[in-house]
């Protein structure tokens, strides 16, 4: 498993960035997790091959099986249900 360490924080503008580099000011540490090939994340409910999380205890890796979904279909599904619930229609 990959871990890669984020850093959340305000934007002068306003907004909220997440970024891999560490800002000079205030921000919140995030951990990008990213499962190995084969392998796939699961916090004992979800399974995914990437997540960002507060804390990285909950998950661990293990071998992914043929129930678990394509990544491009899963990021296609996800993406539809999203812009569902906006009300944008297809």
């Amino acid at each position: 498993m990959q871990k890669i360490t984020l850093y959340r924080y305000a934007r002068p503008d306003g907004g909220v960035s997440v970024s891999p580099v560490n800002p000079d000011g205030e921000y919140t540490e995030l951990f990008r997790l990213v499962a190995d090939e084969g392998m796939i994340l699961t916090d004992g409910t979800t399974r995914t091959n990437c997540i960002d999380t507060d804390t990285q205890d909950a998950w661990q890796e293990v071998k992914a099986e043929e129930t678990d979904a394509d990544p491009d279909e899963a990021t296609v599904a996800d993406y539809q249900a999203a812009l569902a619930e906006m009300g944008v229609e297809l």
